[in-house]
């Protein structure tokens, strides 16, 4: 199984519109400083799972190849407007699934397209999409946002959206489905060093897995150029564009422990 990571950022990306500081003027000029709204991938042979669509790049030549079916966190708007192009264009349907029990799933729905809308994930619940085994967990601070476990064959990654805070029983319910590799949308409550560490306490939480953080916002960027301070073995931050092999993401946390 292959993680691609189509965006790394928060919903406003980085560089932020009409904002001139420093941060913001360099990732204009050089490419790889930039971050699109999370959006993340996963492919097992000609199947492609996408996680999140809160990137208007999408429908562009991001991808060499297009996905087989989307997996969403939540039907508000930033989840899902970066499908709008695909929706009113001419490729193959796509199927969409996201939480069940919305009592307005979103204008995908409302809206004739190539998509398919599948508002039927329920927390606690498995469902096969295609190769895929996609687990739903509840979040205790968002009940209209789920986090998923996504299993093929003896692979595990969770998907954690961000959101202000995990608690404790709802990291422990996705740390008893054993996920070998976490990416984690990083917590949006707090100055950047209360979220780090909330983000190394969930770590612990989770019992160490690789860990990619995303949904990195403005300010969290700003201090992470402006400080050198360790995160634990196996944390990452992500980047846009990463592509990974779930056999070198569970080499993290060794590689970081060998290299202290």
């Amino acid at each position: 199984m292959r993680l691609t990571l189509n965006g790394s950022g928060d919903a406003a990306g980085i560089p932020v519109h009409g904002c001139n500081c420093g941060l913001c003027r360099q990732a204009r000029a050089v490419r790889h400083l930039r971050r699109r709204p999370t959006c993340l991938a996963l492919q097992e042979g000609n199947e492609r799972l996408l996680i999140e669509a809160g990137n208007a790049d999408l429908a562009r030549n991001d991808w060499l190849e297009p996905p087989t079916a989307v997996l969403l966190c939540s039907w508000a708007p930033p989840h899902w407007t970066g499908l709008v192009r695909m929706h009113l264009g001419r490729g193959a349907a796509l199927p969409v699934f996201g939480p069940g029990d919305s009592a307005n799933p979103s204008w995908l729905s409302r809206t004739p397209g190539q998509l398919t809308v599948q508002a039927t994930l329920q927390p606690e619940h498995e469902t096969p999409i295609g190769r895929f085994r996609v687990h739903a967990f509840a979040l205790s601070a968002d009940p209209e946002l789920l986090a998923y476990g996504i299993a093929c064959g003896e692979q595990r990654l969770a998907y954690i959206p961000s959101t202000t805070q995990i608690d404790p029983s709802d990291a422990q319910a996705i740390a008893a489905w054993q996920p070998q590799v976490v990416v984690l949308g990083s917590p949006t409550q707090g100055r950047p060093e209360q979220r780090l560490m909330a983000v190394r306490e969930l770590h612990q939480q989770l019992d160490r897995p690789t860990l990619l953080l995303t949904g990195i916002d403005h300010h969290l960027d700003q201090w992470l150029q402006s400080h050198a301070e360790p995160l634990p073995p196996g944390v990452r931050v992500a980047q846009d564009d990463q592509r990974l092999d779930m056999a070198y993401l569970n080499e993290y946390r060794r590689l970081d422990e060998a290299a202290v």
